[in-house]
């Protein structure tokens, strides 16, 4: 669920909304086929809530494919065009495997029972802040900027003991473009560095801070 919301979000930022996302995913629209298929797009814009878009499907004839057209409902504004490159994209297809794993979460509402709490029903979405939340309950976390920061118990806790630390080997492949990343990011020039986060921001994977 944790791979899919970062999905969304990131899709979310070239202005596609979740709920035409999880439309897709719930369509399996995945192929070649999907788009030589008039009835299966149809079919896929069941998926697509109708109280906040208008859809329409057109022809591109010169690779003889179908794609969806999404407006706003209200002023027509276009949303986005649904289409074979789109549902092509490695990203895409990695999300909608992981999303098939999961289908059943995004059907319908979810029961809660817990502890002696009246059960309750919620949303895939909030289900996921649940579960952030109550993995944070009686944990504390404390931030450093480098391990002097830390005492001696924490620094053996966290990072020193052999049975718990994990050990990683790092190997440079183009020490000149590394070492110019670097100065990048550790350098004096703060437009540089910002520059080189705002252009990268989005391709970030594993962030630690």
């Amino acid at each position: 669920m944790r791979e899919i919301d970062r999905f969304l979000r990131e899709i979310k930022r070239t202005g596609i909304e979740e709920d035409i996302m999880i439309g897709l995913f719930m369509a399996d629209i995945q192929n070649r086929e999907s788009f030589e298929d008039l009835v299966r797009l149809e079919e896929a814009k069941k998926y697509i809530p109708d109280d906040r878009y208008f859809m329409d499907i057109i022809k591109d004839r010169e690779h003889n494919l179908f794609s969806i057209k999404v407006y706003e409902k209200e002023g027509k504004r276009l949303i986005t065009e649904i289409d074979y490159e789109m549902c092509s994209q490695d990203d895409y297809l990695e999300a909608l495997s992981t999303f098939k794993q999961i289908k059943d979460f995004y059907t319908g509402d979810i029961e809660i029972v817990d502890g002696s709490r009246q059960p309750y029903q919620i949303k895939a979405k909030e289900l996921l802040k649940l579960l952030n939340e109550k993995g944070k309950e009686g944990i504390t976390i404390q931030r450093y900027k480098g391990l002097g920061e830390m005492n001696p118990e924490q620094l053996w806790e966290t990072t020193m003991n052999p049975e718990k630390r994990s050990l990683l080997k790092v190997s440079i492949e183009d020490a000149v473009n590394a070492d110019q990343v670097f100065t990048v990011l550790m350098g004096n020039n703060i437009e540089t560095r910002r520059m080189f986060i705002e252009d990268n921001a989005l391709n970030v994977r594993n962030l630690d801070i």
